[in-house]
């Protein structure tokens, strides 16, 4: 029995005298987090610089960022399950694999758009490794569509607060404070952008990642994205 694939294209749609991180609860308003991540690889935070528009910006780009990042871990997560659960080191060999070992089911890689899942038919008695293999699969959609979808809103807001940064910066020097609250707040805008610098450097290796999938996803499905 061969193996089927189907597509159809479509369009994606601080300690001492520092101030507290902050990370946004929604778009509008920050919330104090109850835990700072700033692992290389990991999350990001922002601390307060005591200009409201921009204290919103930065936080809005490290709510933003931390989802995605958030769905990268669980794609990486994904991916090891998967190929774990195929006992492969590839994706298309998952899949291939699967082929060969249930040949008397009708295994189909359904694509569209970037929404893709795995079917099994018939849906009887379908055999523990399937099923699992079918849960990888729709995480893996789900977490690589969210990562792609992130990111043009992302690079749009880091990209616009780097390019004023100097003005940014200028703009924390005016604040009506006390010399050591200005050099606190100054230190921490500084901070700042280079969490945002490192979430922009982050962000391209888990869209990169995000491509790939789809890219391996689609040779299958024997179309091009």
């Amino acid at each position: 029995m061969s193996l089927c694939w189907c597509c159809c294209p479509s369009d994606p749609d601080s300690a001492g005298e520092r101030e507290p991180l902050m990370s946004p609860q929604s778009a509008r308003q920050l919330r104090r987090p109850t835990e700072v991540m700033a692992m290389k690889d990991g999350r990001i935070a922002a601390k307060l610089v005591n200009v409201a528009d921009l204290d919103q910006c930065f936080a809005d780009i490290v709510d933003t960022f931390n989802h995605q990042q958030e769905n990268y871990i669980t794609l990486c997560e994904s991916i090891r399950l998967l190929k774990e659960c195929c006992q492969c080191n590839t994706l298309v060999d998952c899949f291939q694999r699967l082929q060969l070992e249930h040949c008397d089911f009708s295994i189909k890689l359904d694509m569209q758009g970037y929404n893709f899942s795995l079917s099994v038919q018939p849906k009887q008695s379908i055999p523990k490794q399937l099923q699992l293999a079918q849960q990888h699969t729709k995480q893996l959609c789900v977490s690589t569509k969210s990562i792609i979808a992130a990111d043009p809103k992302l690079q749009e807001m880091i990209n616009s607060v780097v390019q004023a940064e100097d003005k940014h910066l200028e703009t924390v020097k005016l604040v009506n404070d006390s010399y050591q609250e200005q050099m606190r707040r100054l230190s921490n805008v500084k901070d700042n952008f280079m969490e945002v610098k490192r979430a922009k450097q982050l962000s391209h290796v888990y869209k990169e990642l995000a491509h790939s999938v789809l890219k391996d996803i689609a040779e299958l499905a024997g179309i091009t994205v």
